[in-house]
């Protein structure tokens, strides 16, 4: 449950992050955040919580449950992560051109 909770809030931090950059213009560094974010949910955040979860002392053990909190950030982190990219950035574009067109 608490990696339904972490990709939350990764969420979150990348909306109000691109807010943030936007409202500085700053909005070519969203890329970067992008990058970021998408490094943490397939590589960082899966392994901390693996080495949370796992106890050493359980002995034998399916890698089942790994593979699955792994294939969760992948699929659900990462791809919500491109599609909450690409639905801001056309968001931002179908703005601009609104404003654009009701000025003239």
């Amino acid at each position: 449950m608490e990696s339904y909770s972490i990709i939350g809030i990764l969420f979150t931090v990348q909306v109000m992050s691109y807010l943030q950059l936007d409202r500085r213009n700053r909005s070519s560094w969203k890329y970067l955040v992008l990058i970021i974010l998408l490094g943490l949910h397939l590589f960082a955040v899966p392994q901390l919580l693996l080495t949370i979860i796992n106890d050493p002392n359980d002995g034998l053990r399916c890698g089942m449950s790994d593979l699955g909190l792994v294939l969760l950030f992948w699929v659900f982190g990462a791809g919500g992560t491109i599609i909450i990219h690409l639905a801001y950035v056309l968001w931002r574009r179908l703005k601009s051109k609104k404003q654009i067109n009701t000025t003239r």
